[in-house]
């Protein structure tokens, strides 16, 4: 049960991130970084719906994550979390507050590469925060 609300939650993190962008940028932004890493439709919502388990999510994926990430100014190439940019896109109080601990206790998740590291960030985010 935590394995499958850790995954609804994941997407939630992600889509979240996207609601902060003005509405015709976000489906844009989204749809951009699943072209250029080709993955479809299908595989998100495979996602969304926990038919995927976390450690064996494609490289694909976690590209996307990377790349949403990254265009929504949350990530810098290297894969670093920039606190302040996210902190800023939340500023309910107390959904800040619980954010500033996860990004203290996520930022320095490591991956095999800047993908992975975004990814398991992410994860990290929302098994804090939520």
């Amino acid at each position: 049960m935590k394995f499958i609300l850790a995954q609804i939650l994941l997407l939630s993190t992600l889509l979240a991130a996207l609601q902060a962008v003005p509405s015709i940028e976000g489906p844009e932004l989204l749809n951009s970084c699943m072209t250029v890493h080709a993955v479809n439709g299908d595989e998100i919502l495979l996602l969304k719906n926990s038919y995927v388990a976390l450690n064996s999510v494609s490289p694909n994926i976690k590209c996307v994550t990377k790349c949403v990430l990254e265009k929504l100014g949350y990530i810098d190439r290297n894969g670093a979390l920039l606190g302040e940019v996210i902190l800023k896109s939340f500023p309910d109080p107390y959904l800040n507050g619980e954010l500033r601990k996860s990004l203290a206790d996520c930022s320095q998740i490591a991956g095999a590469n800047a993908c992975d590291r975004a990814f398991n960030m992410l994860v990290c985010i929302e098994q804090h925060t939520w």
